[in-house]
């Protein structure tokens, strides 16, 4: 058979695509950390450096999130198309309420920024309202990530469990986040190959 010997080297570049994904996310992070640590310091010491490094890390984050966003539309989904538009719809929802969970998270953060007191109590409550919110949002998202599944039908048809997970592959690789078994081989051929 041909498609066996294909396999390995397939297998080889969506490692490496993996990588290269991994540094630009790696990258970003450290741009977004160092552009938050320039910020304060230009801040508190304004200088022409600290602005100049403040500009880079900037043009850093916009480069990666271009490059980010490149990669994502070369993505090609193996999902049949019916249930790539309930992933799609479940993520689209999920990452509206990821957005409101970090509004609410650094609501505090701009109150301590903007009061002109910022001694440790206001500090305490600013990290308590955070914690809060994550300790509140992420169990809430994740249930209703698990109900909007549930309702539109994005289930896996081994295990019967939601097929959404934030981090899972499922839409390139057709393996659940479950039970780890393919549901490619379960799934009807006519709607995968349309």
């Amino acid at each position: 058979m041909h498609p066996q010997p294909e396999l390995p080297h397939e297998m080889e570049s969506k490692r490496m695509e993996r990588a290269q994904v991994l540094k630009l996310v790696w990258t970003l992070l450290g741009a977004n950390a160092a552009c938050t640590v320039l910020f304060f310091a230009n801040r508190h010491h304004p200088s022409s450096v600290l602005g100049w490094g403040l500009f880079a890390t900037i043009l850093v984050q916009g480069y990666c999130f271009y490059r980010l966003a490149r990669a994502g539309q070369e993505l090609k989904p193996v999902l049949p198309p019916e249930m790539e538009a309930k992933r799609i719809q479940i993520a689209k929802r999920h990452n509206s309420l990821c957005v409101v969970m970090l509004a609410v998270m650094f609501v505090p953060w701009v109150g301590v920024l903007i009061l002109p007191y910022r001694g440790a109590a206001v500090i305490g409550l600013a990290l308590l309202a955070t914690f809060a919110a994550v300790a509140c949002g992420i169990p809430r998202i994740i249930r209703h990530d698990d109900e909007m599944c549930r309702r539109l039908g994005y289930m896996c048809p081994i295990c019967h469990k939601p097929l959404y997970e934030p981090r899972a592959a499922t839409y390139l690789t057709g393996i659940c986040p479950k039970c780890k078994k393919s549901i490619l081989a379960v799934l009807p051929a006519e709607p995968a190959s349309a």
